[in-house]
């Protein structure tokens, strides 16, 4: 494909008089989707240039001359002389794939103990009534709390907010990636935390600033909203389709305790629990259809009810002939979940070497698996997860997975990689793991709700 096809267009600007070194690199984007070019460009009025890397000790702005260009099938490479100290190259690679714009950003040392790329920022020039939405299921940035507070006026267009891209509690459903009302999209590649800013800081740029050594990036510019978000479903991974039970309504309940009597004073004869019988009988009285019923913690054993996936039968007694007469009525079992074990199991995982080291909180408790280290997976998904599933649990509750993961550069995972860039990975990890052991059970007969996403 050759490169006026592509429609890529470098401009070498300056953004102070004299060029040179002085002056900052920018990049123009062409669309038939798009009134005007999209630029990454900065503000060179306050010293602001398009990309920016940062080390331990400084923030250096790419320059407006590259060192050396070259032609790829798909786009161009481009090789920048180091800024800062201990940084040899910096390369950028841009490439068009059908309407979109991939980059990639990338450091040489000058050295095998040089520096290290500790963020990346990208600037994105907006126009005045310009707005943003995406990126959360939230309207504002911080725990979901802030979301419903008195007075709020934020709503979905997020111009005007910085938004940490960290899983935040309790519901937590983050992905770095958002839609223009210009007609295009954004997405960040990758699980390092960052933030966007959406025109706080500077009114006439998009800041976003993501971690890690190395980033990839990609500018959506197909058109119509709906056609991005197909995109970028496609690009980021397309939603899996849960089974049509799992769209009747739910019965759910955050304490099952066990009484001898029903709420009307009756005794209760039944050999199950009898909030669960109790809730069932009174929805068929009043013929309101339940096609899934959750139990939520405490449930097992154990001063928090969640010890070793072993049942409390005294709260659950007959738990198997419980679901089985659940199903016998057309409803499906769902059980609530946690990324970590307790009791016995959280002194096995510990002996065996299965926890996430840097645990935040609650470890005389609680013990968070290492779902990068594949032998751990696989330990909690068969010593706890498998026999509820053949037991006739039907899906899980994935809570708690964004709340005392760790996030430092200090603690590794199993697979090496620090927790900073695990934090919200972790969610996914967590997910995919109960995600594999219910399809090798149940095939696609199963459902998962997940508190946190990324």
């Amino acid at each position: 494909m050759r490169l006026r096809n592509i429609l890529l267009i470098i401009l070498l600007s300056c953004a102070f008089p004299g060029c040179g070194t002085s002056g900052f690199f920018s990049f123009d984007m062409q669309s038939g989707n798009l009134d005007k070019p999209l630029q990454i460009i900065g503000d060179s009025k306050k010293g602001i240039g398009a990309i920016f890397y940062e080390t331990e000790d400084k923030r250096c702005w790419l320059p407006s001359k590259p060192m050396a260009t070259a032609k790829t099938e798909t786009g161009m490479i481009y090789k920048f002389k180091g800024q800062c100290e201990g940084i040899k190259t910096v390369t950028l690679r841009v490439e068009r794939r059908g309407q979109d714009y991939l980059f990639f950003l990338s450091a040489t040392p000058t050295a095998d103990d040089g520096e290290e790329i500790l963020r990346w920022g990208i600037n994105i020039r907006a126009a005045d009534d310009e707005f943003f939405t995406g990126v959360f299921e939230r309207t504002v940035d911080g725990n979901q709390k802030k979301s419903w507070e008195k007075g709020i006026k934020a709503a979905m267009n997020l111009r005007g907010q910085k938004v940490e891209m960290l899983i935040k509690p309790s519901l937590g459903l983050y992905a770095p990636f958002f839609l223009s009302s210009r007609g295009y999209g954004f997405y960040a590649g990758g699980y390092w935390p960052g933030s966007i800013d959406f025109c706080k800081k500077n009114k006439n740029l998009v800041q976003v600033q993501i971690e890690g050594r190395e980033v990839s990036f990609r500018i959506y510019t197909s058109g119509s909203p709906a056609k991005i978000v197909m995109e970028h479903a496609m690009a980021a991974g397309p939603p899996i389709l849960p089974p049509k039970w799992a769209f009747l309504p739910w019965r759910w309940r955050d304490d099952h305790a066990n009484p001898p009597h029903f709420f009307n004073g009756a005794k209760v004869t039944a050999p199950y629990n009898s909030q669960v019988v109790e809730d069932i009988l009174m929805m068929e009285a009043l013929d309101i259809p339940c096609g899934v019923y959750w139990v939520d913690r405490p449930w097992a054993t154990g001063k928090d009810g969640y010890d070793d996936f072993r049942w409390d039968r005294a709260r659950f007694p007959h738990p198997e002939a419980m679901i089985k007469w659940l199903a016998q009525k057309d409803i499906n079992f769902v059980l609530w979940i946690a990324p970590w074990v307790m009791g016995e199991m959280k002194q096995k995982a510990e002996n065996k070497g299965y926890i996430l080291e840097g645990q935040k909180d609650n470890t005389d408790k609680v013990a968070l698996i290492d779902f990068t280290n594949p032998e751990a997976t696989r330990w909690w998904q068969e010593k706890g997860l498998s026999g509820l599933l053949k037991m006739g649990v039907k899906g899980f509750k994935l809570d708690r997975s964004e709340e005392i993961v760790p996030e430092d550069l200090e603690d590794n995972a199993f697979d090496g990689q620090t927790t900073r860039e695990l934090r919200n990975e972790y969610p996914v990890l967590y997910a995919r793991a109960a995600y594999e052991i219910s399809k090798k059970i149940h095939g696609d007969d199963f459902t998962l709700l997940a508190r946190a996403a990324y």
